[in-house]
């Protein structure tokens, strides 16, 4: 009942592009952790690196959603995973995943791979957990590219009406192959964080910011859905507990990430900014990849933004 609203928000919001990966380039490996198998791929896979690029995928995301740094210009072996209950990875019980088990079982990953020094490149959900991975284990991490996310926290965004309940329509895709139980967990691992916590690290690192104006379609998705839910697949009860964003809740959500995003540059000396005109999905979209793949690419060369 859910996959028709969820294709629907997941088109609208995200735009996503499921990519695959080129087999000729890569290696993939199952590591063991606890009780459970963790799924990895290597792209310039190589037994010894001294430094290599760790990319960690968003909420619901997989190994996949890496491709966009799978190509010649990218000369470091990087390496991805999958996290539990994502993708190719092992199940565990929902009430098992916690910030120490998610973070435990990438750094299995990192030691099964030899990396001594790694650039940590985090997507959405992925960019929190790079900066909770880099503050977990700071020796292993050399500098930091996030991907829209990591320089607000979703509790920020209820001063816009901008709900648990929404954020959990929004969030969630039942074509990723993650529970809800499981994705339940994991939201409340980045919706019960701070992740202002993370910002006193001493790292480089370079926020690409996403264009938020998508935001100021919600009012009008958000009637949509109300007004003929069983339509959209969503049950009525679900329905009554979205809220009702007015179009000055709306833009007033867009004006809070911009100058978020500036803020998290402005008061931190190791940090910059790069603001783009693209879409939360932008590593997932065919026609700017390339561009975003350029722009960490760039970073981690010059550190600086390009």
């Amino acid at each position: 009942m859910r996959k028709l609203v969820a294709a629907l928000l997941f088109v609208v919001l995200v735009a996503a592009f499921i990519p695959v990966a080129s087999a000729e380039t890569t290696a993939e490996f199952f590591v063991q952790y606890g009780n459970v198998e963790i799924y990895s791929m290597a792209y310039n896979y190589r037994e010894k690196a001294n430094e290599a690029i760790l990319f960690l995928p968003g909420l619901g995301g997989d190994h996949t959603h890496a491709e966009f740094l799978f190509h010649p210009d990218n000369k470091y072996m990087t390496v991805t995973l999958d996290y539990p209950n994502h993708g190719k990875s092992g199940q565990v019980e929902a009430g098992a995943i916690s910030w120490g088990f998610l973070l435990g079982s990438i750094r299995a990953v990192a030691d099964h791979y030899g990396l001594k020094k790694i650039n940590l490149v985090g997507h959405s959900f992925g960019a929190d957990v790079a900066m909770m991975f880099a503050c977990t284990y700071p020796k292993l991490v050399n500098d930091i590219v996030l991907i829209d996310r990591a320089y607000y926290n979703f509790a920020d965004m209820e001063q816009f009406n901008f709900t648990r309940n929404l954020v959990e329509l929004l969030e969630y895709n039942p074509y990723s192959g993650l529970s809800y139980d499981a994705f339940l967990q994991y939201l409340n691992l980045a919706y019960d964080n701070d992740i202002r916590d993370t910002w006193d690290l001493k790292k480089k690192v370079l926020l690409i910011s996403a264009d938020p104006s998508v935001y100021l379609t919600l009012p009008g998705l958000i009637a949509m859905l109300k007004t003929d839910p069983e339509f959209y697949g969503l049950p009525p009860e679900q329905a009554a507990l979205l809220p009702d964003i007015s179009d000055s809740d709306a833009q007033a959500l867009c004006d809070f990430l911009l100058d978020s995003a500036a803020a998290f540059g402005e008061n931190h000396n190791r940090f910059d900014v790069l603001p783009t005109p693209f879409p939360h999905g932008m590593i997932l979209m065919p026609d700017i990849r390339e561009e975003v793949r350029g722009y960490v690419l760039g970073y981690l060369k010059n550190k600086k933004p390009i």
